[in-house]
């Protein structure tokens, strides 16, 4: 059975999985910037428009920041921190953080 050959040999069961929570990891963040960066969540067209307001008041002309580097980039994931873990039942689980880039610092929210 699976739990017997797990027994025999966990360092084989603990590469596996943790081969297949770093898959689960690079996909939730691949699908994480796709929502964020799709048309259905709110945030790049308000950055920019508010952007491009501050910039036209403050300079006196219009400016348009379309296609600016660090916009170009809104709600990408930039970075992840996962670690796993084994709960005392067997269970192998992650913990995740995920930094997105135009989000709000921590200590600003």
């Amino acid at each position: 059975t699976y739990y017997q050959l797990a027994v025999r040999d966990p360092g084989a069961v603990a590469w596996y999985c943790a081969v297949k929570l770093e898959m689960a990891t690079a996909l939730t963040a691949a699908l994480l910037t796709q929502q964020l960066q799709s048309d259905n969540v709110p945030g790049l067209g308000d950055a920019q428009g508010e952007i491009e307001a501050e910039l036209g008041s403050r300079m006196g002309v219009d400016i348009s920041v379309a296609g600016t580097p660090d916009l170009r980039h809104f709600g990408q994931v930039d970075d992840w921190y996962v670690t796993y873990e084994w709960s005392e039942g067997g269970i192998i689980h992650a913990h995740m953080a995920f930094w997105v880039a135009g989000a709000p610092r921590i200590d600003k929210i």
